[in-house]
């Protein structure tokens, strides 16, 4: 009997949800109107939501290799440098910041 009456609650709940997305109102509006507590109403509306699946593009590839990174600053110009680094470009970037400064 106990699991009847959670599936007749579940129904009831995703019609007054169904009711909310044609409505066309804020939840927060529409909750007012209804004399319906925001909290439960997102509850229940959370359950009736689809679930995601994450696509392939929302996962990144970790790599286990530590690497060193150089920060400077100069005059408010930052300049990061990772490991194996071009020297030479980085000669020149300092140049020209103090020739800038």
């Amino acid at each position: 009997m106990r699991n009847l009456d959670k599936s007749i609650r579940r129904q009831e709940w995703k019609a007054v949800v169904e009711e909310w997305q044609v409505s066309g109102l804020s939840s927060r509006k529409w909750c007012q109107e209804r004399k319906i507590h925001n909290s439960t109403f997102h509850y229940w509306k959370k359950l009736f939501s689809p679930v995601s699946k994450p696509s392939r593009s929302s996962f990144l590839e970790l790599s286990e290799e530590k690497k060193s990174r150089i920060e400077m600053e100069l005059g408010g110009v930052k300049i990061y440098a990772e490991s194996g680094f071009d020297e030479n470009l980085l000669v020149h970037c300092l140049k020209v910041l103090k020739k800038a400064s």
